[in-house]
């Protein structure tokens, strides 16, 4: 029996996290969620993705104490405010994606979301300034005079919202069971010891 079922990758931005999430997916020939999972939320909400996009980047409040007056109330996520019931709704289908059976996730918190079960290997991607830049620039057609705020803004911002939704702070490494730098390694090599980690026994 295979140690790890699912493989959740949280990422700094440009440093390849998707790419490699998508092609240790293909390898092991599971699906791979990321985009898709704000796109069903979207769907199940009667909203479109964008708006879904907006919530996520504007909230910056924690959703533990919603959660929790949940709870004791007994009331459903219609009660939260939009931002809040969009992660619930988030939470909710990556727990069912991880249920249905072994795939990839990237992002959306799903490390921390997941952090309760065993057979989930839970990743980070990170890399070099000097390679990140040039993937900003390069693949993502980042402007060179603004590609330092760009990288600084999506990582403040995924910082954000990992902390704001988890218990669990994004850039603490103690919380992967693999911390990967892209940027020294390279797509394929992080590939590699990722599906060596997804194919081992218990």
């Amino acid at each position: 029996m295979k140690k790890y079922k699912i493989l959740t990758i949280e990422r700094q931005y440009a440093s390849s996290g998707l790419a490699v999430g998508r092609a240790v997916a293909k390898r092991l020939q599971i699906p791979c969620y990321g985009r898709e999972i704000l796109e069903m939320t979207a769907k199940k909400m009667h909203v479109h993705p964008e708006n879904i996009e907006h919530m996520e980047e504007t909230a910056n409040k924690s959703l533990l104490y919603d959660l929790a007056l949940l709870a004791q109330s007994g009331l459903t996520g219609n009660g939260l405010q939009a931002d809040r019931r969009v992660f619930l709704e988030e939470s909710n289908i990556i727990k069912e994606l991880a249920m249905n059976g072994p795939c990839v996730i990237v992002g959306r918190c799903a490390g921390g979301i997941l952090r309760a079960r065993k057979d989930c290997l839970r990743v980070f991607i990170y890399a070099d300034l000097e390679n990140r830049i040039q993937t900003a620039t390069q693949k993502y057609g980042v402007a060179q005079e603004n590609v330092l705020n760009v990288l600084k803004q999506n990582d403040k911002r995924r910082s954000s919202f990992y902390k704001n939704n988890t218990e669990y702070l994004w850039q603490d490494w103690t919380g992967y069971h693999l911390c990967l730098n892209s940027g020294i390694l390279g797509v394929e090599k992080c590939v590699d010891l990722i599906v060596d980690m997804m194919e081992k026994e218990i």
